[in-house]
Formats: C-alpha cells, structure tokens, sequence
C-alpha cells in the first residue's frame, strides 16, 4: 500500500505572486489555445447545401 504525505505550504508574499502570475499564465495560454482549435472549422465536415 503506497502512502501520500500531506504538506501545508506557507508561501511568502514574492512567492504567492510568483505562483499567482504562473497559474494566470498557465490559463491564458490554456484559453487561447482552446479558442484556436475552437476556431477551425472540422475538415470532415461537409455542408449540406440545398
């Protein structure tokens, strides 16, 4: 049986804005690139057209 330690961070104030500014990053760069393939079009769609 594997056991999971559990730790309580205390980050300092320059820490929790750099861990701050990551996580923010990390969001954009999540949404923009979630946007782009949102964004083109599926190419084995083919529209009906009447």
């Amino acid at each position: 049986m594997d056991f999971a330690y559990r730790f309580r961070l205390n980050p300092t104030l320059s820490q929790q804005k750099q861990l701050a500014w990551t996580l923010d990053t990390c969001r954009q760069v999540r949404n923009h690139f979630l946007h782009r393939m949102n964004r083109v079009e599926n190419p084995t769609y083919t529209p009906i057209r009447l």
